[in-house]
């Protein structure tokens, strides 16, 4: 390809070019504008690929958070798969610092919160918990992790003050906490 060609605009460009604003500006620092002219394209050209900033953001967010899915195909201890769960959503977001301000204040969509729930609500099922606990369960070690990631990456893109041992261990602990609250209840 020349150097005047253009590489095609895709979904996928999109989407990590997003993730690369988002991890160098924050979230304030991404606009369509700047996410053309990252991209060497018009803002308009994007609407072409989605709808609009919010549709983005969706994408965004699903994108990330679909990658903190268990394999269902592993069978572990329910405590296990929601330490799993943690960790891996813990880790997705750490290596997005700029989109964790935009997953604590917008939801998954339907399709990507059913699949992150099927194989955590499978890892319950021979427990005392009923279907809506499960999903409370779900939802406040979900919160948790968003929660934690919202305090360690601070106010990205400045850089948190506390080293990264302290809240690997602050995580440890609060995870470890809640989970074993949740098991001394429906065991």
């Amino acid at each position: 390809m020349s150097k005047l060609q253009k590489e095609p605009l895709s979904n996928k460009r999109i989407i990590q070019a997003t993730l690369d604003i988002l991890d160098s500006y924050g979230a304030a620092g991404l606009s369509m504008r700047r996410l053309g002219t990252t991209l060497n394209v018009e803002a308009a050209s994007l609407y072409h690929h989605v709808p609009n900033k919010e549709a983005l953001i969706q994408q965004i967010i699903d994108d990330v958070s679909i990658k903190a899915v268990v394999d269902e195909a592993t069978v572990l201890p329910w405590t296990q798969t929601f330490q799993a769960f943690a960790t891996n959503f813990r880790n997705i977001l750490k290596a997005h610092p700029g989109v964790v301000p935009l997953v604590a204040i917008h939801s998954v969509s339907e399709e990507t919160g059913a699949k992150l729930a099927v194989p955590l609500i499978a890892a319950m099922e021979k427990t005392k918990a009923s279907p809506e606990e499960v999903l409370f369960i779900i939802q406040s070690i979900a919160v948790f992790v968003i929660g934690h990631a919202l305090a360690e990456v601070g106010n990205w893109p400045e850089r948190p003050t506390a080293p990264p041992e302290y809240y690997n261990q602050w995580f440890e602990v609060g995870l470890t906490a809640l989970i074993n609250g949740f098991k001394q209840k429906y065991e």
